[in-house]
């Protein structure tokens, strides 16, 4: 206590107390030490000399775990007596109390060399082992430790554990199959092997890639579990890598018996099936086995893609078409496995035994049980196309339509309306039924120009003024600039020579010089109207507005032209007079306004 004191607070006031009790104990550890060898000398008793210093090392050791002399005196009783186990016991709990490893590991390493027995060697190799491991932090040392365990005891569990996942961890899997054979070989006849061969067995395939030796190995689980699912995936492997496709196959088919998983049986069906039609070149045996594959898993579309392929490659049309229609009748299909089967048969009809009329049939068959199929829609619309069928193609297009509509597709749905006038209008001709698909097209989309276009030009033909006039209507939002102008010009047009609307053709050829002020046509004509309909307050407003847009002398014309209406329709002689003196502004010496004013005084 008093060198801990010491060690810990060397400048304490009572450190000088402290060093001196250090320095007595000191003095009266050496006085007994040398007592002691005195008395020790003083014994002729080898065994006596022996126990004594024992006895005084362990009580030294009781009380100074850490001193030297305690390790002086042991390895005096074992300088004299080797074998002594009781000192060697000792001074092993002496290095491993005071931390002295490595002087401990040599100590083993001695003890070791001059140890004879098989199970005390054992002993002493774990200690170090152990010693390595946990001590010194020394994987490398305590590997080394634990195969000499392993070569006195083979399956010995810790020391077989630690070098196995030592092994694994630096992927040394040459030293591991070596541990684990090593392991192996010391086992008794009767045990089960099974799993050490098949670490082994795996190590040597998957890690070392070392095919004959994973073989030996495999043979002998062979012996014991002939249908060990790893070592038949081994043989597979194996014999592809050989070649020896008759045995791969042979072992394809014991993997495909053992194994409950529907997919997984369908797995190695494909390879059965790609091994005897590629590599053992038999068909039949090939046409075998993708039949089975049906019969497994109807779902799948591989074996009977396959079946057909061997068909065709065989040009066998009626048998491929028979093992369709009967797979039809065998199974309850979804929809979409009959529309493939479908799919499959028309293939055959169309391009192998030319028979149009049943691709047709076989088309509207799977419009029966899927009436939005597109292929079949397609097909059909092309075919009948192609034909000049233009009724059967209106209905296929009616169709289409209404899935459009139902599917919210807005698109797709006009551009097919769109499709089925335009058979009304050029292959029928039947401009009636045309109108009423354009005039669909435009309530769903209002601003459809192509709809507009058409309904125009029907109505043109057809002298449909009244029609006409409303399609234009429609379109005239859609239209800018001169555009828009002429259009509202042939609507004024319409409006006063075809409907006899004095009033809406006004209208509209305001709404042209709204647009187009300077449209000499747009003024002569409102000009005309309102002379035609005796409108005459309209038309002294209207020369009154082209009195404002001329200038100079040009404002005269209309001034003249204004009390003429004032004068000689409206008899207003004072809005008269009052414009002729409006002429004499302008121009001063205008006759006709100094004669109607001359007139008016007198």
């Amino acid at each position: 206590w008093a060198g801990m004191a010491l060690e810990l607070a060397p400048e304490d006031p009572r450190a000088e107390d402290f060093a001196h009790l250090l320095d007595e104990s000191a003095r009266n550890r050496q006085s007994r030490y040398d007592a002691l060898m005195d008395e020790v000398r003083s014994i002729r008793d080898p065994r006596q000399r022996s126990a004594l210093m024992i006895e005084q090392a362990n009580l030294w050791f009781d009380e100074a775990p850490s001193d030297l002399w305690v390790e002086e005196l042991l390895r005096n009783v074992l300088k004299r007596d080797p074998r002594n186990e009781t000192a060697k016991n000792l001074l092993d709990e002496y290095y491993e109390t005071n931390g002295r490893w490595e002087e401990l590991v040599r100590y083993l390493q001695d003890r070791v060399q001059k140890t004879p027995r098989k199970s005390d060697r054992l002993a002493l190799f774990q200690r170090l082992a152990e010693i390595a491991q946990f001590n010194l932090d020394d994987e490398e040392g305590a590997v080394s430790w634990h195969r000499e365990v392993l070569k006195l005891s083979p399956s010995e569990e810790t020391s077989l554990k630690f070098c196995v996942d030592f092994y694994s961890d630096k992927e040394d899997w040459r030293a591991l199959v070596g541990v684990y054979d090593a392991a192996l070989r010391s086992r008794t006849r009767g045990r089960n092997d099974s799993a050490m061969l098949v670490q082994i067995a795996m190590l040597l395939w998957k890690n070392l890639e070392d095919f004959k030796g994973a073989e030996s190995y495999f043979k002998r689980i062979k012996l014991n579990d002939p249908r060990n699912a790893l070592m038949l995936q081994f043989y597979s492997e194996h014999y592809e890598r050989l070649g020896d496709w008759k045995r791969l196959l042979g072992v394809l088919q014991t993997r495909q018996s053992n194994e409950d998983d529907v997919a997984a049986k369908f797995e190695l069906g494909l390879k059965m099936a790609a091994v005897a039609e590629t590599k053992l070149k038999n068909i039949e045996k090939a046409i075998d086995i993708w039949k089975s594959l049906v019969r497994l898993d109807g779902q799948r579309t591989e074996a009977r893609d396959a079946l057909r392929r061997l068909y065709f490659e065989g040009r066998k049309w009626n048998a491929l078409l028979e093992f369709l229609k009967d797979d039809l009748k065998l199974d309850e299909h979804t929809v979409e496995h009959r529309v493939e089967i479908h799919r499959q048969m028309i293939e055959i009809y169309r391009d192998h035994l030319n028979l149009p009329v049943m691709v047709i049939n076989a088309y509207n068959k799977i419009l029966e049980f899927e009436p939005g199929n597109k292929e079949a829609l397609n097909a059909l619309e092309t075919k009948y196309r192609e034909d000049g069928r233009w009724n059967d193609l209106v209905g296929i297009l009616n169709r289409r339509a209404d899935l459009a509509e139902g599917a919210g597709d807005v698109s797709a749905r006009i551009e097919l309306l769109r499709s089925i006038a335009n058979i009304w209008l050029d292959k029928f001709s039947n401009p009636s039924k045309a109108v009423g698909f354009f005039e669909t097209v435009l309530d769903a989309v209002p601003e459809d120009e192509g709809a507009i276009a058409s309904l125009i030009g029907i109505f043109e033909q057809r002298k449909d003024w009244a029609a006409l006039f409303a399609t234009y209507e429609r379109q005239l939002d859609l239209l800018e600039g001169e555009a828009r102008v002429d259009r509202l010009r042939q609507m004024a047009r319409i409006a006063h020579e075809r409907l006899e609307d004095a009033d809406g053709a006004l209208g509209l050829w305001k709404q042209v010089l709204e647009e187009a002020p300077d449209d000499e046509g747009a003024w002569g004509a409102i000009e005309t109207l309102n002379q035609k309909n005796a409108r005459w307050e309209d038309l002294a407003d209207l020369y009154r507005q082209r009195v404002e847009r001329a200038e100079g002398v040009d404002q005269t014309v209309w001034l003249k032209k204004l009390g003429d209406v004032f004068a000689d329709k409206l008899e207003d002689t004072d809005r008269a007079a009052g414009v002729w003196r409006e002429v004499l502004a302008v121009d001063p010496e205008d006759q006709l306004a100094h004669g109607y004013l001359r007139e008016q005084y007198l």
